[in-house]
């Protein structure tokens, strides 16, 4: 663990002590013997210097300290002996020192990681943690904040605490069991939705359970996800209630009604349409007028087409087509219709028959 910055100076102090007592004690020391070798542990101390360079500041230093006591030591080896020692020792605190640095790197990156990693989990508005099976009640371990402030409690009040504990009910925790045994038997991992009392009302909840546990006590431990899902599911709830809505409307209304895309091809047509092209929805879909009708009033409905398209407003034409008993004539409204940038992207048409 790295040390504030306001005792990194204690470090530093330390370093120039001993380093001091180690060029002390070289230049005492005849030619040939390595105390030099002592400047390695004393290089290693720069681990706790948050500042990036401070070993190859280090190593610089002991260098030409180590040059110095070149000179001053007493002899005791040739020349030759002396250089190729010094020159070893002092590759050798340069390579420490590169060492130190990756080290100092790697353990920054690491903790960087960490930090991130530790602010989206305790930040995050889903429910996430690690909890592990005991018996037939599930023991969480860790826990992000969005889990307490949805069970009304703080991350404290959780600590060493059961599901039962914490007010899950019994079905729930059975169910949360049985599905991290499914998790298990796959491996992969298990998304379910359960409904969870709040003080709030009932809650929809989606959670994904991941098998993360090895052997030993820990085998029953996952990873989970929970998600309140009770708005998304109510949207989902009101946009099926509003398409059948719609579809009863399409389907029982006396006029034709259809839609089609900009090129002609039909996106959807009621069962009037149906009934006079004796054809189903399904077969409709994706053809167009020159598909479905006579080529004089097909070509007819895609000029009318095409005006709509082309003043990007509603408007109305008398168009004649077959049916089994001969020529009708109808009123058609014929309309466009626009996605969010204001782009047509489809035109509607409904028929009144008036023959």
């Amino acid at each position: 663990m790295k040390l504030p910055h306001n005792k990194a100076g204690v470090v530093w102090g330390l370093i120039v002590l001993l380093g001091s007592a180690v060029f002390a004690w070289d230049i005492m020391t005849p030619l040939g013997q390595v105390p030099w070798l002592l400047y390695v542990p004393i290089l290693l101390l720069t681990w706790w210097i948050p500042h990036r360079k401070a070993a190859f500041m280090a190593a610089g230093v002991f260098s030409l300290l180590i040059v110095l006591d070149h000179f001053l030591s007493p002899q005791g080896v040739g020349p030759r002996i002396s250089i190729f020692n010094r020159s070893l020792g002092i590759s050798t605190i340069w390579i420490v020192a590169a060492l130190v640095e990756v080290w100092k790197r790697t353990d920054e990156s690491l903790r960087q990681s960490e930090t991130i990693l530790r602010s989206f989990y305790n930040s995050a508005s889903m429910m996430m943690g690690i909890a592990e099976i005991e018996g037939d009640d599930i023991r969480p371990i860790s826990v992000n904040a969005a889990t307490a402030r949805f069970l009304g409690t703080t991350l404290e009040a959780m600590r060493d605490r059961r599901a039962s504990e914490l007010g899950a009910p019994r079905e729930t925790i059975l169910e949360w069991i049985r599905r991290y045994r499914e998790c298990v038997q796959t491996g992969s991992p298990v998304r379910f939705e359960y409904l969870r009392a709040t003080h709030a009302g009932p809650r929809q909840l989606a959670a994904t359970v991941c098998h993360v546990g090895g052997a030993g006590p820990s085998a029953a431990r996952f990873a989970y996800i929970v998600e309140d899902v009770t708005e998304s599911r109510r949207a989902e709830g009101a946009l099926r209630r509003s398409e059948a809505r719609l579809h009863a409307i399409l389907e029982n209304s006396p006029t034709m009604i259809f839609l089609k895309d900009t090129e002609g091809r039909y996106l959807l047509s009621n069962r009037e349409f149906e009934k006079i092209t004796h054809r189903p929805g399904k077969d409709i879909i994706g053809k167009t007028d020159i598909d479905l009708f006579l080529w004089a009033q097909a070509t007819v409905f895609r000029a009318n087409d095409r005006r709509v398209l082309e003043a990007q407003t509603p408007m109305t034409f008398e168009e004649v087509a077959l049916h089994d008993d001969g020529p009708h004539t109808g009123i058609v409204s014929k309309f466009p219709l626009f996605d969010g940038n204001g782009k047509v992207y489809a035109i509607g048409g409904i028929v009144t028959d008036i023959t």
